[in-house]
């Protein structure tokens, strides 16, 4: 089944193997890829080392095409990625972060790059930082999900009316047809993770793909919303998360409970009670550990297997025209195949010689046919479309005379039907199995009560979107002790805001934790139309001070920069300098030291990633801070 998706990784079958911690090592992506997949290693559960021998075993085991998953957020990035392109991997599948921060530098060292997405709103900006093909995963799907859960079913036609490139869709998807309705609301492929856990090729521990098989239909739940959207099998620590919430817990406190490595326990260890269970919704349909070859092949011949069809259609295969029995015909179906035989059938002459009075029928039987306007049935040999009476005659059954036979012809009009509707710009409505944005006539056939074609014409009106600001914070980094900061300004008044940190009409630092965070403001117009702007707030630890209040003794430069920073201090000291950089967590990344009798030293940071970071400088009797960016 050649399609973009087999044509863009070269592979037999439109079907990928989920790259999932703990449980798709080389030995489960090599079994997928031989099987005609594309066969994806999970990174997120490896240190670089343990990713670059996972690489190397995979390319012995396999010459055919696969891939790595790679979740961004995690701090060794820049190391995987440097591992990949040493190893000459050609497909990356990135999720858990913003997709420009490596498309074009893995596409620039010829790497193919999917991004995974959870929205329309996500899939368009993968689309726009230039990704090769999305994958749209509902929230059915087992580990990490999106915060809108949004199911498979509504994602993949709503992701694919609004993007160009290659779609693959996932969440819930174990079985052919499953695989075929996917690919009828629009997936070029699927990408299938919990029937993978459940193979023999699998490095998951045996007892957690014991527990998949036992799963039942609502064994599995999303939790954990507050750190990140998760799917779990209920167990002992399943129930814990759900205890500690009727306190009403701060993620603090869930991250307290999570604590480390319990997805390992879980998944790999075979800790069924004390650790994390990651698995989708259809492990309820998952009875049985197979071979990856099996499960491939299970769902590539289930895969379009429709109902035969219910209706047989038929033609006369007439004779010449002459006395009985002439030119004897045979009833076949559509196929050819003979179906039966039609005895003592004879073709009359015209109608205007009946008249005349050559034949005189023996018998005459009137039948009457309703067709819909617009269709065609079949009389007497010739398909007609226009209302009134037509005639032929037959051989009576006993053989004397003739019998005629007149079929009256019935047309049943099409019914019109005219339906406004109305929607806010950016949103769209359904209309005959298409998704529409822009205002204008659409007309649908629909069956009406007759059986007959009924014309419903939507009239679609479009509202246009209010014009909604926010203006920025001042400042827009502080301290995650300072004290709650007014919300800035937003237009029109009488919106409201909403994000991480937002309490009343004040940002508290207290509330949102350590990081960057948007702030929206959204407004709703009389026509019931929204729209928003954001603005946002860095909130970072370990310093008592922003970056305003900085002294104008000390130089930094160049900033931003890309290898070394420059500090230069005008005031002689009598004592050494103790200079530490930080991220945006608080973290110290670098230390230095100025001596006393020293003015000026370098900072060398191109090990590190890039982005945001501070330069604390102690200056009399507080501490400096010193924003600096590194590219």
């Amino acid at each position: 089944m050649p399609n973009k998706i087999t044509q863009l990784f070269n592979i037999k079958h439109p079907i990928i193997q989920a790259g999932m911690i703990w449980n798709s090592g080389w030995k489960l992506a090599s079994a997928a890829s031989n099987s005609g997949i594309l066969g994806l290693i999970g990174a997120g559960s490896m240190y670089p080392q343990v990713l670059r021998e996972h690489i190397q075993k995979c390319k012995k085991a396999t010459n055919k095409p696969f891939g790595i998953n790679v979740p961004m957020l995690y701090p060794n990035v820049q190391e995987i990625m440097d591992i990949i392109v040493e190893e000459d991997v050609k497909i990356v599948f990135t999720s858990a972060g913003n997709p420009k921060t490596w498309t074009k530098w893995l596409q620039e060292k010829g790497i193919t790059v999917v991004h995974v997405v959870s929205s329309v709103k996500f899939a368009l900006k993968a689309q726009e930082s230039g990704v090769d093909a999305v994958v749209a995963e509902g929230f059915e799907a087992g580990g990490h999900n999106g915060r809108d859960e949004t199911t498979t079913l509504t994602l993949i036609p709503m992701v694919k009316e609004q993007i160009q490139i290659p779609l693959i869709a996932a969440g819930g998807i174990a079985t052919g047809k499953a695989m075929l309705a996917a690919m009828v609301l629009g997936a070029d492929a699927v990408q299938v993770g919990s029937r993978f856990v459940a193979s023999e090729e699998s490095s998951a521990h045996q007892d957690f793909k014991q527990v998949v098989v036992d799963a039942k239909e609502g064994d599995t739940q999303l939790t954990l919303k507050e750190l990140a959207p998760v799917r779990l099998i209920k167990n002992k620590f399943f129930s814990e998360v759900q205890e500690l919430y009727k306190t009403s817990p701060t993620p603090e406190q869930l991250k307290e409970l999570l604590g480390r490595a319990r997805a390992k326990r879980g998944m790999f260890e075979g800790d069924l009670e004390d650790g994390e269970l990651e698995i989708g919704q259809i492990a309820g349909l998952i009875h049985d550990i197979k071979p990856v070859a099996q499960i491939v092949e299970d769902m590539t011949k289930s895969c379009g297997a429709l109902p035969p069809s219910l209706k047989a259609y038929y033609r006369f295969n007439q004779g010449v025209a002459g006395g009985n029995n002439a030119g004897v015909t045979t009833l076949n179906d559509e196929t050819g195949v003979n179906n039966g035989t039609l005895t003592s059938f004879s073709l009359s002459g015209a109608l205007s010689n009946w008249v005349a009075g050559k034949y005189t029928p023996n018998s005459i039987t009137t039948n009457s046919l309703s067709i819909c306007q617009g269709d065609s049935a079949l009389i007497f040999g010739v398909y007609q479309n226009t209302s009134g009476s037509y005639q032929d005659t037959l051989l009576a059954a006993n053989g004397c005379g003739d019998s005629l036979i007149v079929t009256n012809l019935i047309i049943t009009p099409t019914v019109n039907t005219v339906l406004n509707t109305i929607i806010c710009q950016g949103d769209s409505v359904l209309i005959g199995g298409l998704y529409q944005s822009v205002a204008g006539n659409y007309v649908d056939s629909l069956q009406a009560s007759n059986g007959c074609d009924s014309l419903f014409t939507t009239v679609l009106i479009l509202n246009s979107l209010p014009s909604v600001s926010i203006a920025a914070f001042v400042p827009n980094t502080i301290w995650v002790g300072s004290s709650p900061v007014s919300l800035p300004a937003g237009t029109p008044i009488l919106g409201t805001y909403s994000g991480n940190g937002v309490s009343g009409g004040n940002f508290d630092p207290a509330i949102s934790g350590l990081g960057s965070h948007f702030v929206t403001y959204t407004f709703t117009d009389g026509n019931g139309c929204v729209n928003s702007d954001s603005t946002d707030m860095l909130v970072v630890a370990g310093v008592g001070l922003n970056e305003n209040n900085t002294s104008s003794n000390i130089k930094i430069f160049p900033n931003p920069t890309k290898d070394v920073l420059t500090i230069q201090v005008s005031e002689k000291r009598d004592k050494d300098l103790e200079i530490n950089l930080v991220n945006v967590t608080g973290k110290t990344v670098k230390s230095i030291t100025i001596p006393e009798n020293t003015q000026k030293i370098k900072l060398r940071i191109a090990d590190l990633n890039k982005g945001i970071y501070y330069l604390i400088i102690p200056e009399n009797n507080h501490k400096g801070i010193y924003k600096v960016t590194k590219f």
